[in-house]
């Protein structure tokens, strides 16, 4: 769906393409660096679902389906966290 956003909300996302995709990278090197199976899944789905986020607005990403967090996301979200 093409909207036309204003200035302000195009430097918005800008600023949140850029943080999704840092941490699109985090996640994706800790599912490179990891040996537990559930985290790394997890850790492969975070990567995905920032990435996929990267071009919503805050409203479309809670609004999108694709952006349910499971089990195995939790599991790294808390081992990037732990320093993982």
């Amino acid at each position: 769906m093409a909207l036309r956003r204003s200035r302000g909300e195009q430097e918005r996302l800008s600023e949140t393409q850029q943080a999704c995709g840092t941490q699109a990278e985090e996640y994706s090197l800790l599912a490179l660096r990891t040996t537990d199976p559930i985290v790394r899944e997890g850790a492969r789905e975070m990567a995905a679902a920032s990435n996929r986020n990267a071009g919503q607005t805050l409203l479309e990403s809670l609004m999108d389906p694709d952006n349910k967090v499971t089990p195995a996301m939790r599991a790294a979200r808390q081992a990037l966290q732990d320093g993982a």
